[in-house]
Formats: C-alpha cells, structure tokens, sequence
C-alpha cells in the first residue's frame, strides 16, 4: 500500500510514501501548457497525475480541501478551482481512496496552527531527513506541506479516525 498526500494548485505538490513512511516521491505537481491567445497559458498535467497515481496503485491519497478564499481575485479562484478539479478527476479515473483534509486538520496535527511556510519544511525535513534536498528552493514549501499531509493520512488511518469524500 502507497499513501499519497497533494498540495493542490499549480504551485503544489504531491508526496508518495510506503507503508514504513519511507519517501518514494516528492515533487511538484506536473503541469503543461495549453494555447491561449499569444501565451501559453500553465496547467495541471492530468495525463501525467494519473499516470503516477497508477504507477502507485493501490493507494490511498489525502488532497488538502481547498475553497475560495475572500480577496482572492476572480481568475486566480477560477485557476485553482480547475486544479483542484484535475486533481479529483485525475483520482477518480485512476479508481483510488481519497481524503479531503482541510489545512486547519492536518496543520493541527502537525503542530504548525500559526507557524510560517517555513515551520512546515523544517518539520518535513525532521520527519522525512531523506527528503531534505526536495526542500531546498523557498518554493518548496508545497513539497512539505504534501509529505506532512501524507503523514497525516498514515496516521489517521493507522488510527481509523478517517473518512472519504466523494
């Protein structure tokens, strides 16, 4: 059995680990590009999420529940709703197991409530030291969150508190 924690957006991230917690993947998301215009515009790679999904399978995911937040502009909400839905898609063709866990869920278990972006590589790096070079870029951020994410998954279903989400 694989676990699979995502940071979703086009900035996220996804985290693969075996069933001891060892780190087999830790990476951005794949993205593409589509023609729009006189740009090419960046989105998720769902043919490529899928494919890895499957490369893993059977697994279990927790993708981070994400909504729209207030100020956020009009575009940027529609982007992320797109990538949030690639992500769904992209889980469900691939027939997996899938918990929404909002940040505040698996934040809390982690200890990071009111920490900086910062606070969740660290952590990443302590539990996951085998996956410090993922973590080098201030970017990186999104690598952690997804690997804190999937440990959350482990340990609530270690512990049989978690639930799906259609």
């Amino acid at each position: 059995m694989h676990y699979i924690g995502i940071d979703p957006g086009l900035t996220g991230a996804i985290a693969i680990l075996n069933i001891d917690k060892r780190v087999l993947f830790c990476h951005d998301l794949p993205i593409t590009t589509v023609p729009k215009g006189s740009k090419d515009k960046p989105i998720l790679n769902a043919n490529l999420l899928y494919k890895l999904l499957m490369k893993f399978s059977p697994c279990k995911i927790a993708v981070e529940k994400v909504h729209a937040m207030p100020g956020q502009g009009v575009t940027s909400t529609f982007n992320f709703g797109k990538s949030y839905g690639i992500i769904l898609a992209s889980i469900d063709i691939a027939e997996s197991e899938y918990l929404a866990v909002t940040p505040q869920a698996w934040k809390k278990m982690q200890g990071l409530i009111g920490t900086d972006k910062e606070a969740a590589v660290a952590l990443a790096i302590k539990k996951y030291p085998e996956a410090a070079s993922s973590l080098t870029r201030k970017k990186d951020h999104g690598r952690a969150d997804a690997l804190l994410i999937c440990d959350y998954l482990i340990e609530t279903t270690s512990s049989s508190n978690s639930h799906t989400e259609p």
